[in-house]
């Protein structure tokens, strides 16, 4: 989850900057063909290009390795009750920010894939009656709706409304939707759909799509004009035609929010040199190289797993034990025999509470590495460092007393926790060995955390 977390955040990161390129670079600018390619290749390069950094060999170097610590194998709680003798365990998963904020994401995503799919589905209820119908010319085929709505194009077909075919301004409305359908913008609104549902929540992302849908009027409303339309007259023509959002913003709605600024951009002249124009494009694809870069970091990311550890010195990742290296890292990790739920499982019934440690009331948090040999057996079994504590009467649900104890007593009991979870790691069964990218065996190191508790 953390990868995709930081993937989000990178790809959403490059489209604040492409936004803003485009607000105080571009956004005046008349070249609108080249404008259109700008939105789409920030778009897709904020969707792919950090993940570049997955698609490179898998390749580790020592350096980076070493920063990596073993694998961590989730908490195991033990519970005792001194008074009744009853045991029980749990392994105790952590719920992390990340966790939250993915599955924040995920609902806000939910939730825009049904708004989009509902206004899909309205938009098919207004059209699916709609009948064919081809201009007089005979070269267009445009679809007749119910009276009230407004016209729009979706890929290869034009809708208009019934009360429009008899007016003066059908003319320019076709010539408008032509111009969208032939130049595919409904396309340019469908490849950034995966992306809008990934951004939700990124503003720029939203101020960036709504950029895109203004430039593609842009090239509609100049495909009037070069078609000889009066300026004035096709203005107040765009004033004329009532809105509607029925066909959501997927579609090319001849009439939109942004009627003044259409307006504007038509009665705007050609200001900036073409070199000029030229350099400011070539200038906003920057992004794509500070994107391409942090793919490597999305690459470490995923690569090296964000591990929590109570320990005081940072664990060794590789070390040598004769001639044989022992990874913290590698293309398929160890398993135990039928998963994780299983090594619980284990765990949980084969587990003891040392009764000297029940007698005192000393609880113990043991820190466990161990190592999974090329064969699935376990060696190199040890204890990296134990926090211990001993309970106070008032803390535990029982009416017993207990004596004063004694330094060595305490110290006792702490180490028959540490030789207690030894032995639990000891007997458990061979695991699946893990492997590396060319499928070999390998010598991994795990991390097991155990929790010792009284109730």
């Amino acid at each position: 989850m953390k990868a995709f977390i930081t993937y989000l955040i990178a790809s959403g990161t490059g489209l604040m900057l492409f936004y803003l390129i485009d607000r105080y670079l571009l956004q005046r600018n008349t070249m609108y063909s080249w404008h259109r390619g700008f939105y789409l290749l920030a778009y897709m390069g904020c969707a792919l290009l950090p993940l570049a950094g997955l698609l490179l060999p898998d390749r580790i170097s020592v350096a980076e390795v070493l920063k990596i610590p073993g694998f961590l194998l989730d908490e195991l709680v033990f519970v005792q009750h001194p008074a009744n003798g009853v045991s029980s365990a749990a392994k105790l998963t952590t719920f992390s920010v990340t966790d939250i904020l993915f599955y924040i994401w995920l609902t806000g995503s939910v939730y825009c894939l049904c708004v989009t799919s509902i206004k899909l589905f309205r938009l098919y209820n207004t059209v699916k009656d709609s009948t064919v119908v081809k201009d007089p010319n005979g070269t267009v085929a445009y679809y007749i709706m119910p009276e009230g709505n407004t016209p729009f194009s979706f890929l290869r077909r034009i809708y208009l409304p019934l009360d429009m075919t008899d007016k003066p301004i059908f003319k320019n409305v076709l010539v408008h939707e032509t111009a969208h359908i032939k130049s595919l913008h409904s396309l340019d609104l469908l490849l950034c759909l995966p992306v809008m549902l990934l951004q939700w929540w990124n503003p720029f992302a939203h101020l960036l799509l709504r950029n895109m849908r203004n430039n593609h009027e842009f090239l509609a409303d100049r495909s009037v004009l070069c078609n000889g339309a009066d300026r004035k007259k096709y203005q107040y023509e765009l004033l004329s035609v009532s809105m509607d959002a029925t066909a959501g913003y997927l579609c090319c709605n001849y009439q939109s929010n942004n009627l003044k600024k259409r307006i504007m951009m038509m009665n705007t002249e050609k200001k900036s040199s073409l070199k000029l124009s030229i350099l400011r494009y070539f200038t906003a694809v920057l992004p794509l190289f500070l994107l391409l870069a942090g793919s490597n970091l999305l690459k470490a990311g995923v690569s090296s797993p964000s591990l929590r550890t109570e320990s005081d010195k940072p664990a060794p990742v590789i070390r040598q034990d004769s001639t044989k290296q022992v990874f913290n890292y590698c293309k398929v990790r160890p398993s135990f025999p039928a998963g994780n739920n299983a090594l619980y499982q284990f765990l949980a019934q084969n587990i003891r509470y040392p009764k000297i440690a029940i007698d005192n009331r000393v609880e113990g948090k043991i820190f466990l590495s161990f190592i999974v040999e090329k064969d699935g057996s376990l060696s190199d079994i040890q204890v990296l460092k134990g926090n211990y504590r001993r309970l106070e009467e008032k803390d535990l649900k029982t009416d017993k007393t207990t004596q004063k104890v004694s330094p060595e007593t305490i110290k006792q009991a702490e180490k028959e926790l540490n030789t207690e979870a030894i032995r639990v790691v000891k007997s458990m069964p061979k695991w699946e060995p893990g492997k590396d990218a060319d499928g070999k065996p390998v010598r991994v190191e795990f991390r097991l955390p155990i929790n010792f508790k009284l109730q």
